[in-house]
């Protein structure tokens, strides 16, 4: 979800995907944005269009709000990555606060702030920055329902203390 684009990491993504191709584990990766507005947005296309997992992979750019979220309740995880870069090290990405409502577990990288709300294993896949430490061995274990629906749990209490706007907004007034 985004414009594959240097802030959202697009190189780990490749790499994750690589990782479970190579694991010879089956997924679907719907790629949806508006990756194709931008030059670099265009080339990360064709990348994953010509990749050893091409079958593998769904495009859907720029979908109207009544596809796109129809698409997001159809997956299981939804990805956010962060490029580890000064800029986006105190950049939050509002996304998550839209994708939480979905009852995901998101699949993230261990970059910048995000870590203080979000922990491996209890809300999240927290994945290292590092694109050669990607293991893709915790989302394998991750079809467990029982693990999977707690992850996602975790994930959604966030929007009810941390993101909570009126919760914010009542500790800034104190």
């Amino acid at each position: 979800l985004g414009a594959l684009i240097e802030k959202d990491y697009p190189e780990l993504l490749y790499e994750l995907c690589m990782e479970l191709h190579k694991k010879k584990k089956a997924f679907k990766l719907l790629i949806i944005g508006r990756y194709r507005r931008f030059s670099e947005g265009r080339e990360w296309e064709k990348i994953f269009l010509n990749s050893p997992f091409k079958k593998s992979i769904k495009l859907y750019f720029n979908p109207n709000e009544k596809t796109k979220i129809k698409l997001l309740d159809s997956v299981n995880f939804i990805t956010l990555f962060r490029k580890p870069e000064p800029l986006q090290a105190y950049t939050f990405p509002t996304r998550i606060v839209e994708v939480l409502g979905f009852g995901k577990v998101l699949i993230m990288n261990n970059f910048g702030d995000l870590s203080k709300y979000f922990k491996d294993g209890e809300n999240c896949f927290l994945f290292s920055s590092n694109i050669e430490e990607i293991n893709s061995d915790k989302l394998i274990k991750a079809n467990n329902n029982e693990s999977y629906t707690k992850l996602a749990s975790n994930g959604e209490l966030l929007l009810q203390n941390d993101f909570s706007a009126s919760i914010k907004a009542k500790k800034i007034l104190n």
